[in-house]
């Protein structure tokens, strides 16, 4: 039978989809992470986290249990098998931007090979930003958690108790089929979900370019000065809810709008749905007095008619929905009807996005929350480091003496591998201070010329004590834990390269009508399927003809 006529998806035609069209083993050799000179490269680690996604496995005990199969340690790159525990500890350390990288690369390859066009609405291509809560504990918390105090029942009695979560903010293309996400910020201890958004909309330019999308769909929380006149500079047209959290612009909305008949009206049918819909339309109303740029106000009343079960039985039951948007967009190239598709296109992220991330991908397990086995490393956060004596008040480095009285500078060089300063003299002679009692707090000694060790006397420091950087008891800390980061990277990869290769490429998906979880159930199965990378074993010498 011939390939094109098989009716189920394998992992080798996934991965020449992947390499061919966005380099992508070549991208991940790239990677990084903490570890020093690791048996398992990082590289092997981030293509069994991302085959996990790809195969829609919940956790990294399932993953383990995966990487057993000789066909798939060949394909991610390892030499062995390797446990979930090395997956925790290379992936708390990861490096962000190698991965931040490769989603900007995919995500820009997609764009080059058209793949958003399909779904333009009126030639612009419509990106959606919302907010989304990945996790909360009132147990486990980290450094970068958020706080929150939330009334429970105890024992029927009703207390306060302290909830630690995460909220993350995320940018979505939501008119083409493949929706890929193009980038994530995570809310910040003491920050709104506005800042982060804001940070991550000044960040999109830089990622991007300024016209990577057109339309940008927003909540009513984003509706703020700041927004618009970002939007306003780079070039984007804004779609966002109206409530009363802008009261001045929602009140002289609503007083005009009742007091004249609606501009159009209509009735739409799609999923099971029937919507009849009278749509108001005006331009000119300033956003607020802070900022009184001029913008579009479009109001519709809806009367939604669906079909529920009630006592065993299909009954239609119909109820009744404002919607307000206000928009920067031409009245003329897109009418009242055409905003309020955009307005209720925002649900597409919470639907096609977060939704399906949630039930389908696993995005709030919560992986490597609050881990603390990570990699051990010189950092600023309380590790031991190499004391730069050239930033003492002084700005001198310690001096040691020579034969000749010379003060010649001491060069501190490798403290943590437990190697000897070394001082030199004008007759080419060296005297080794050894490095003793580093985390005690000692000073190095150095040789003088009546070959007695004397402390080196660090110029311009009270007290003349050497200068110490990193924790007081002079221990390696953790690194800074980046696993829950790190995996939602690795996901949202897995999440933008699976739609792209389903809806861009297999044909087996467009012909039969196949979901995309069956796809990853196929692509699972597939490993088993591979053929072992078995070497007949060397004739002896013995056997060999003369």
């Amino acid at each position: 039978m011939r390939t094109q006529d098989k009716s189920v998806h394998e992992l080798p035609s996934f991965a020449r989809y992947l390499n061919k069209v966005f380099d992508f083993r070549a991208t991940a050799a790239t990677l990084t992470d903490s570890r020093g000179a690791p048996e398992i490269p990082p590289s092997a680690v981030f293509l069994a986290a991302f085959h996990g996604f790809a195969f829609r496995l919940p956790s990294f005990q399932q993953l383990e249990a995966e990487l057993t199969q000789p066909a798939l340690q060949q394909w991610i790159g390892a030499g062995r098998a390797f446990r979930d525990d090395v997956l925790r500890y290379s992936l708390s350390g990861f490096h962000l931007d190698g991965l931040e990288r490769m989603l900007v690369h995919v995500n820009r390859t997609l764009k080059r090979n058209k793949a958003l066009d399909t779904g333009r609405v009126q030639g612009r291509i419509v990106a959606a930003l919302d907010g989304i809560e990945v996790l909360s504990s009132y147990s486990r918390c980290c450094d970068s958690c958020l706080e929150r105090r939330v009334s429970v029942r105890k024992a029927g009695v009703k207390t306060e108790q302290v909830q630690y979560y995460h909220r993350a903010v995320g940018c979505q293309i939501v008119s083409s089929p493949c929706k890929p996400f193009l980038a994530i910020e995570w809310l910040q201890p003491g920050e709104g979900e506005d800042t982060a958004a804001l940070r991550l909309l000044h960040k999109l330019p830089d990622l991007y370019g300024s016209r990577f999308f057109d339309i940008l769909l927003l909540d009513a929380l984003y509706a703020q000065a700041p927004v618009l006149k970002l939007a306003d500079r780079i070039g984007w047209d804004l779609v966002i809810s109206l409530k009363q959290n802008q009261r001045e612009l929602y009140q002289s909305a609503i007083r005009l709008f009742a007091s004249r008949p609606a501009d159009c009206s209509g009735t739409e049918r799609h999923d099971g749905k029937e919507y009849q819909f009278q749509i108001w339309d005006s331009a000119g109303f300033p956003f607020s007095a802070d900022h009184p740029q001029p913008v579009r106000v479009v109001r519709s009343e809806e009367k939604l008619t669906q079909n529920h079960y009630r006592r065993g039985q299909l009954q239609p039951e119909t109820t009744d929905h404002e919607w307000l948007w206000f928009t920067t967009l031409d009245s003329h190239a897109f009418p009242g009807t055409q905003v309020r598709r955009l307005g209720h296109d925002r649900w597409k992220q919470e639907n096609n996005g977060w939704n399906d991330l949630t039930q389908n991908w696993a995005f709030k397990h919560g992986f490597l929350h609050a881990c603390r086995h990570r990699p051990q490393t010189a950092s600023e956060a309380g590790a031991r480091t190499p004391a730069k004596v050239e930033e003492v008040e002084s700005g001198s480095l310690p001096q040691t003496g020579s034969e000749q009285g010379e003060r010649t500078p001491a060069e501190v060089e490798e403290v943590e591998s437990g190697s000897l300063l070394q001082t030199g003299s004008e007759q080419g002679e060296h005297a080794q201070a050894e490095v003793e009692g580093v985390e005690g707090g000692t000073l190095p000694q150095t040789g003088s010329g009546q070959d007695e060790r004397t402390p080196a006397k660090v110029e311009g420091v009270e007290g003349g004590t050497l200068p110490q950087t990193g924790s007081g008891q002079g221990e390696r800390a953790p690194v800074a834990n980046r696993g829950l980061a790190a995996v939602s990277l690795i996901l949202l990869l897995a999440f933008t390269l699976c739609s792209a290769f389903i809806h861009c490429h297999s044909k087996l998906f467009r012909r039969y009508s196949m979901s995309a979880i069956e796809v990853a159930r196929q692509l699972r199965l597939s490993v088993a399927k591979l053929p072992p990378n078995i070497r007949a074993p060397d004739a002896p010498a013995a056997l060999l003809p003369a």
